[in-house]
């Protein structure tokens, strides 16, 4: 898909049905429909889950982390015309390593490439970065109700 024609916001709201404070991509940075989606979420000082944390423990639980990359995967697969009305489900991670720390200040940019998908279930392949350092990669389980 081409930059121009890229999902905003208003379109990512469209597909998900999660809201502020809970939507966690900012921004679909490049589609190849049925095949892969990158996007990125920009990690704030004032996030809801570092509220109360003193500076030196502000770093982004791998739990949100893993909610922003199903929340993205989602996207890929709610976009086709078939799914537009079901909702997507995150089964679980597998070989998930978390390898660099995410932190204020930080863009996050992640990846999910559609591995397999037969009948309602599926499985990506998931990784994201902070600029050169990976913050996590492995694999994500999904099923469609």
């Amino acid at each position: 898909m081409e930059k121009d024609n890229l999902p905003g916001i208003d379109a990512i709201q469209k597909f998900l049905p999660h809201r502020h404070p809970f939507l966690l991509i900012d921004r679909i940075t490049e589609i190849v429909p049925q095949k892969s989606i990158s996007g990125t979420k920009n990690i704030t000082y004032s996030e809801w889950y570092f509220e109360g944390l003193p500076d030196n423990l502000r770093i982004v639980p791998a739990s949100i982390l893993s909610e922003a990359i199903a929340q993205l995967g989602a996207i890929l697969i709610l976009m086709e015309e078939e799914n537009r009305n079901k909702l997507m489900f995150f089964l679980g991670l597998h070989k998930v390593r978390f390898r660099s720390p995410v932190r204020p200040g930080d863009v996050l940019l992640m990846n999910a490439e559609l591995l397999r998908r037969k009948g309602r279930l599926g499985r990506f392949h998931v990784s994201a970065a902070v600029g050169d350092r990976i913050a996590f990669n492995g694999f994500m389980q999904f099923a469609l109700e």
